[in-house]
């Protein structure tokens, strides 16, 4: 019995500390970046320079509140995790009873009775609620790589629509030139009307698509601000590195998703929890039996001492409909981590499909279509110095740089985009 007092007053109090809860020493590590918990209310800091994809991340990581109230979740499983583990309060029981007859004394009973059950199945309630805190701590870690992903693909979002806009205004200006070298003919008696109507139209509409394009850039900076935690302005680098093909083999990055996601880890550790569960849904555990001491002090006078037990008879209820949901708990993990195995091993081929396409389009356009159209350019150049061509000749040549260049944008977005998924897909850094 003193044995298990001491056990009660080593462990009624525990609780796990912030280090031990603390997700942010993992997600840094992983993450490659900066990851902090803090409880501060300070506003961002100013954005002097161009941010690049990285230090967006790791702006965002430091100054976004929702992924900061994110961690707080944290806070509330460490107190979850503290009401499991600790054992429910001693109750004292005392019963007062008057004798008919004078001369007698009062009769006095009393109990106290602590969780003797509780005490017993200590270990096992302990290990669950482990488990528990790890899962949490996995989902709201498995949650903060999907931010980063998300900022990233934010971030080329808002780098497709900068370049594309600024590609349209060069459109924008060369249909306006065309426009004015057909007034100047028209002018001129060279061409009649409809060419530089035509031409007008041509701009006018070029136009509406740069003032499209300016506005979805102003949302996806809003959006992309959003996500980094900050109002004041910024912008951002409008240049990526030079493309890179990563490994290709499927295995190796199944091997990286099913060692590093966090969404693998929490479905291990659900299995885990639900088989340390099983444990504690025996038939005799559910008699949650109390033990302590009583005492009686007769009308006589005659104390009378000796131990006090409370139990439930389990006879209709021991568990039996627990155990069901256990059993079908455990077996709806299992099933759930086979789809994710599934689910990870088709998108990663997916992915590692587009990005192996995008790659060759990027090197065809590079090194093929674009030089093509300089050289086509310089042709149109030297046959209008000779006077086989016309300025419009130059001005569609100049078109088809611009129209290329537009499906540059558009391929090397998939392409970083496609590659931060990848990243994603196998639980790693971006």
């Amino acid at each position: 019995m003193k044995k298990a007092l001491v056990f009660l007053l080593l462990f009624a109090g525990c609780t796990p500390c912030r280090q031990c809860v603390d997700p942010t020493p993992e997600l840094t590590d992983q993450s490659g970046y900066s990851v902090v918990w803090n409880r501060t209310i300070e506003e961002a800091d100013s954005i002097e320079e161009p941010l690049t994809l990285s230090q967006a991340i790791q702006f965002a990581l430091l100054h976004n509140r929702q992924l900061q109230a994110l961690f707080e979740e944290m806070g509330v499983a460490k107190g979850e995790y503290t009401n499991a583990v600790l054992l429910s309060n001693p109750a004292l029981d005392i019963a007062f009873r008057y004798p008919n007859t004078s001369g007698l004394n009062l009769d006095l009973e009393g109990a106290v009775v602590g969780p003797f059950m509780e005490l017993l199945t200590y270990g096992k309630r302990k290990r669950l609620a482990d488990w528990e805190l790890q899962i949490r701590k996995q989902e709201i870690s498995s949650q903060v790589m999907s931010f980063i992903e998300e900022v990233a693909l934010s971030y080329f979002n808002l780098y497709a629509l900068e370049n594309k806009r600024a590609i349209q205004k060069e459109i924008v200006d060369l249909a306006e030139l065309r426009r004015d070298i057909a007034l100047e003919q028209q002018a001129a008696g060279a061409v009649g009307q409809q060419l530089p109507i035509l031409f007008h139209t041509s701009a006018k509409q070029e136009g509406l698509q740069y003032k499209e394009l300016d506005e979805q850039t102003f949302q996806a900076k809003a959006d992309l601000g959003t996500l980094l935690g900050t109002t004041q302005p910024f912008q951002i680098v409008l240049t990526l590195p030079q493309e890179k093909l990563p490994n290709t083999e499927q295995d190796y990055w199944m091997q990286r998703a099913w060692k590093e996601r966090y969404d693998v880890q929490t479905l291990c550790s659900q299995i885990q929890k639900e088989l340390t569960r099983k444990g504690l849904l025996e038939p005799w555990i559910y008699t949650q039996l109390w033990a302590g001491a009583a005492a009686e002090r007769e009308p006589e006078g005659d104390w009378i001492r000796g131990p006090a037990l409370s139990l439930a008879i389990p006879i209709f209820n021991f568990g039996q409909g627990d155990r069901t949901i256990q059993a079908a708990s455990l077996w709806k993990t299992y099933q759930m981590l086979l789809h994710l195995k599934i689910e990870i091993e088709q998108n990663i081929y997916k992915l590692l499909g587009q990005l192996s396409d995008s790659f060759s389009i990027i090197e065809e356009i590079e090194n093929q279509i674009l030089p093509s159209n300089a050289q086509s350019q310089e042709q149109a150049l030297r046959l209008y110095n000779v006077m086989n061509a016309n300025v419009y000749d130059l001005l569609d040549r100049k078109r088809e740089e611009f129209d290329i260049q537009m499906n540059l944008v558009d391929v090397r977005t998939f392409f970083w985009s496609s590659k931060a998924r990848l990243l994603r897909a196998a639980g790693g850094a971006i």
